[in-house]
Formats: C-alpha cells, structure tokens, sequence
C-alpha cells in the first residue's frame, strides 16, 4: 500500500511515473521504518534502533521504530521530520 501511494503521488506530481521512484528519500524513509518496525516486533530491538539510525542519516526522517502507521504512509519530503506514536 506503501508503494502503490508513493508512486500515484509520483504520477500526480510529476505528470508520469518515474522509473526511479523507489529511490526517492520520502519512499525510502517509509520502507526503512517498515524494516525496523519489524525487527523491533520480532524482538531485535537493537537492530530496529540500528535500521533507525541508517534512516535518519541517510534520509533526516526520524521515525520511532515502535510507531505504528497505518498502510500507505507517505512522507514527500522526509527531512527534518519526526514522527512517534502508538495506537
């Protein structure tokens, strides 16, 4: 749902979808969150917190592995951002 929102904001944006879209620092941010919050619910809460870390230098998003976000997140532009919260 991530990717499918990511890309028709994509096309909605820049009038076609780009073949590099998965690329872009606002999807990249939102799938490396995924990646911890997974490892964080597994139990490998260090490496959750590692995978937070890479996101933050890598794309300036700063979002808590223990977030939970609903399906289709979308972050345009992730720098400068953070984000926490439990439902």
């Amino acid at each position: 749902a991530d990717a499918r929102r990511y890309r028709d904001y994509c096309e909605d944006r820049f009038g076609y979808r780009p073949w590099s879209w998965f690329l872009d620092p606002g999807f990249t941010c939102v799938f490396l969150h995924r990646v911890a919050h997974a490892c964080d619910a597994a139990g490998w809460r260090k490496l959750g917190r590692l995978v937070m870390q890479c996101n933050s230098v890598v794309t300036g998003a700063d979002l808590v592995p223990r977030s939970r976000f609903g399906p289709g997140l979308l972050i345009p532009h992730p720098c400068g951002v953070s984000l926490s919260c439990v439902s």
